[in-house]
């Protein structure tokens, strides 16, 4: 809980199907909508060579663009997307296990 004088206290939630963020004000933790007016995002993120997409819009093009999509369990996942953060020291994302819904 934040204090006098501080900002507030942020909850992420990141699941293997579906993630969210909270808020703590008005003394409860608040949910807080995505860009779609939904509390809960699916846990999809893709890269094309234009955009990075999340959530829905992820999902939605995984068929279309399946080497560029993460989803599922990260633990199954040996590997992080460095693309976008080539400073730091992390193996770049070539091959992924996928699971299907």
């Amino acid at each position: 809980m934040a204090g006098k004088g501080e900002g507030p206290a942020i909850w992420i939630d990141l699941c293997t199907t579906y993630s969210c963020v909270g808020v703590w004000q008005h003394d409860r933790v608040e949910i807080i909508a995505n860009d779609q007016g939904k509390r809960t995002t699916p846990s999809y993120v893709a890269f094309t060579d234009s955009e990075r997409l999340i959530g829905d819009a992820a999902k939605n093009q995984v068929a279309m663009n399946p080497i560029n999509t993460v989803f599922g369990e990260p633990k199954s996942q040996p590997f992080v997307v460095n693309s976008l953060f080539p400073d730091l020291p992390l193996p770049l994302l070539e091959h992924v296990c996928y699971l299907l819904d």
